[in-house]
This record gives structure tokens, C-alpha cells and sequence, in this order.
């Protein structure tokens, strides 16, 4: 990533912390245009995030979907598509998105004899 992509990932950063939505979005679509390698799919990732948070959820889906076609073993993006998707009321496509990201389910052990 360039240093004046970088640039606007850390200013995205800041704005996003202080709740500057339209400031994020701004400063990481600039770092995404600039962005010519894996780092993109950490900014699509934040995007999908943002738009999440401001109930786009359609976009949110866009951009999450983007980050797992830029780094298909980020166990986030497919979490966040998950939840994304759930949101929009696809709930089976959801689980099948997030649940190859959890952890395998242990067996119970039997309960103690007393």
C-alpha cells in the first residue's frame, strides 16, 4: 500500500473512532482507489463494516463480499457477511456464510454420577 494510501487508512481510522461516518467512508474509499494489493481487503472490509453500522445493509454486503474475493481467509468478512446477511433476513445463507468460521462444536461429557 502506498504511503498516501496509508495516509487515508489512518485518517479513515480516526474519523470512524470519533464517529465521523461520511469522513471514514471518504478517507477509505481514497485508500481503495490508491490500494493495489491484499491491503484492499482490509478496506473493503472497514467499509462493509461502516455501512453495516449505518443500516446500508445492501452495501455493507457489497463491500463485505468484495474483502472475502480480496482475502477469502479473513474469518472476519465472512462473519460480518453472516451477520449482514441475517440482518436482511437471509438467515439460512447466513449461517452457511459465518458458520465454517466458528469453531467445531466439542461433545458434552456425561454428567457425574453421584
Amino acid at each position: 500500500m502506498s504511503r498516501e494510501a496509508v495516509d487515508h487508512y489512518n485518517r479513515g481510522q480516526r474519523c470512524s473512532e470519533r464517529g465521523d461516518n461520511e469522513g471514514a467512508r471518504s478517507a477509505w474509499e481514497a485508500a481503495l482507489s490508491l490500494s493495489t494489493d491484499g491491503a484492499a481487503a482490509t478496506v473493503l472490509l472497514n467499509l462493509g463494516q461502516l455501512h453495516g453500522r449505518c443500516g446500508r445493509i445492501e452495501l455493507c454486503k457489497q463491500y463485505t463480499r468484495r474483502s472475502i474475493a480480496a482475502d477469502p481467509n479473513e474469518p472476519l468478512a465472512h462473519c460480518n457477511l453472516g451477520s449482514a446477511l441475517s440482518n436482511g433476513g437471509s438467515h439460512a445463507e447466513a449461517l452457511a456464510c459465518a458458520a465454517p468460521q466458528l469453531p467445531p462444536l466439542q461433545p458434552i461429557p456425561p454428567p457425574h454420577q453421584l
